[in-house]
């Protein structure tokens, strides 16, 4: 059980402590969508693997792009408030002015009226053509076997990398789950890292972060070096 609020002595509800929940928010996120992907492909569903922002989410195969796309509207109107601010100041958004940008898509929830989403969200799926009858041919019981090979340890050590040379443990988790989604579950993604970890390819650092061996000695070399023509 997960508690978001507590009553205080005074009688008022208040937040508790968060920091914890937020850092782990891409982790919770991404070990979520790689168990759910698990249990879709189980279900006789083939499962597209890393599609939409960043190659983190996946897809099942089969649903129609345009359709996908018009229920993705808010990561597609946050993903254009991202592309402006890049234009406007010339780097990434940092966590905090991201979050900025998402809270200012999300509209106000009072100005809805009060439908009935399961059956609006059939009408729509309809208009793309996602009706009963072709969402139960999606289900195959030899989608399993037809999912191509992949190396969960190669892509994992390029997703180390991508971004920068030091991640933390939660997006070290994040990447793990978010490569695995469609491949297998959480749990074996964590023995993955626990895999690499222990062959050297991983490196723990004093901090906690985490970097690659390759990495690390490129570094090394560079140094000796820069030491060997300083003399």
């Amino acid at each position: 059980m997960i508690l978001l609020a507590a009553e205080r002595l005074d009688g008022k509800l208040a937040a508790i402590e968060s920091k914890q929940l937020y850092r782990s928010a891409r982790e919770n996120g991404a070990w979520y969508r790689a168990e759910l992907a698990e249990n879709l492909k189980n279900l006789g569903l083939q499962i597209d693997r890393r599609t939409g922002n960043g190659e983190r989410y996946f897809g099942v195969h089969g649903v129609p792009e345009d359709l996908a796309s018009r229920w993705s509207k808010r990561s597609v109107d946050v993903d254009r408030a991202a592309r402006l601010f890049r234009q406007r100041y010339g780097r990434e958004p940092r966590a905090g002015e991201l979050e900025s940008l998402t809270i200012k898509t999300r509209g106000s929830k009072s100005a809805a009226p009060t439908i009935d989403i399961n059956k609006a969200w059939r009408a729509i799926g309809a208009e793309h053509g996602l009706t009963k009858k072709y969402v139960e041919g999606l289900f195959n019981d030899r989608a399993i076997d037809n999912q191509p090979a992949v190396d969960l340890r190669e892509e994992l050590l390029a997703e180390v990398s991508r971004e920068r040379s030091m991640i933390n443990a939660h997006e070290l988790k994040a990447k793990a789950y978010e490569v695995s989604a469609g491949v297998c579950r959480p749990a074996e993604a964590d023995g993955l890292i626990e895999e690499l970890e222990h062959s050297g390819e991983l490196l723990r650092l004093e901090d906690g972060r985490w970097t690659m061996r390759q990495l690390r000695e490129l570094e090394q070399t560079t140094v000796d070096i820069a030491e060997a023509g300083s003399a």
